[in-house]
Formats: structure tokens, C-alpha cells, sequence
């Protein structure tokens, strides 16, 4: 591989990039030649998915009707607010060099949310990549869109869940310590 990244695939390509993006806009933690991306998003809607997520799961192997939402909300609460606080203090506890982008900015900014994260992590970011990323990012959103119709067209609900469905609300989550740390941490502009 020609350039230093952030991972062992080659950026040169359009497939290289768009793993590289994904791996952000999942808001996974990438870790490699030792340093971290960590993506934020407003604790709220993230854990009214993840409630969601495990509500689905449930489903697969149980009756529908032996989940019970606000149990799950309540437990993926208590886990999501333990998870971040040992995450913060890992971090602080590594001294490993990490780049911070929050949701909103990438989802606003893809391009630029990126080179802010090339530059925290002091790595090449070169115009090929950024080439390739508006390409992928071309073509995801085609695909997206054209995704986003066909599950319309059949008049399902697409990609919202409220977070009441699940017992959570904001004023509770964010009271809880986890939360809490993390919100005075991270600049939230609005709930996405």
C-alpha cells in the first residue's frame, strides 16, 4: 500500500474508501497503527435503536408477544451508560491518540468530518481518497434511495424508532452517570 491509513486496505481503490467511511458512518472504534476514531451520536435515538435491535433479535427465536420494550430499554440503558463509561476512561487510561467526530458533523459534512480525522490522527489524506469517498458516497446514496423507495412502496415505516417505545426518555437517560460524562464531553446539536 502506497499511503499511510487508518487500515490495512487499499485506499486507492473505491471499495478501499467506502470501508474506510463505512467504518465511521457505523460509528464503529477503529483502531490500527496505534490510534482510534470514535464516532458520537445523541445518546437518546442510539440506544431506541439498539433497543430496537435487540427487540428484532428477541423476535427470531420467541414469541413476539415475551419481549417487553421497556425492560429491554431499561437494560440496554443501564449497559449503554456502563459501556461508555468504561469506554471514556479506557481512553483516558491508553493514552491512545483518538480522533472524535460527532454524528451530526458527518452526517452534515461527510468529506470534512473525514479530514478532521485524518488530521487528528496525523495520516495522509490525499486527493485520490477524497476522490474516491465522493464516489462511494455517489453511488451509496443511490443505492440507498432506491432502497429507501422499494421498502416505501410497500408502506412499511422506514428507520425510526421512538425512543418512549422503549421507556426512554431524555431527561431520564441523561441523568444516568454514563450519559451523563459523555454529554459534557461531546458538543450534541440536536438529537439525529
Amino acid at each position: 500500500m502506497s499511503e499511510r491509513s487508518c487500515h490495512s486496505h487499499d485506499l486507492s481503490t473505491i471499495e478501499g474508501a467506502a470501508l474506510c467511511l463505512c467504518l465511521y458512518m457505523h460509528m464503529h472504534i477503529s483502531i490500527c497503527y496505534g490510534c482510534g476514531c470514535r464516532a458520537h451520536r445523541h445518546p437518546l435515538p442510539t440506544v431506541a435503536s439498539l433497543s430496537a435491535m435487540m427487540c428484532a433479535l428477541h423476535s427470531i427465536y420467541y414469541d413476539k408477544e415475551t419481549c417487553d420494550p421497556k425492560e429491554v430499554g431499561r437494560n440496554m440503558s443501564e449497559l449503554c451508560s456502563r459501556g461508555l463509561s468504561k469506554a471514556m476512561q479506557d481512553l483516558k487510561d491508553t493514552k491512545l491518540q483518538t480522533a472524535h467526530v460527532i454524528f451530526n458533523s458527518l452526517v452534515d459534512d461527510p468529506v470534512s468530518a473525514i479530514k478532521a480525522v485524518y488530521r487528528d490522527l496525523d495520516l495522509e489524506y490525499t486527493q485520490q481518497f477524497e476522490d474516491n469517498m465522493r464516489a462511494y458516497m455517489v453511488q451509496n446514496n443511490a443505492e440507498r434511495a432506491a432502497l429507501k423507495a422499494k421498502v416505501e412502496a410497500t408502506g412499511k415505516i422506514f428507520d425510526y424508532q421512538d425512543p418512549s417505545d422503549y421507556g426512554l426518555s431524555a431527561e431520564e437517560l441523561l441523568a444516568m452517570p454514563g450519559f451523563k460524562q459523555y454529554m459534557k464531553n461531546f458538543d450534541f446539536p440536536s438529537i439525529r
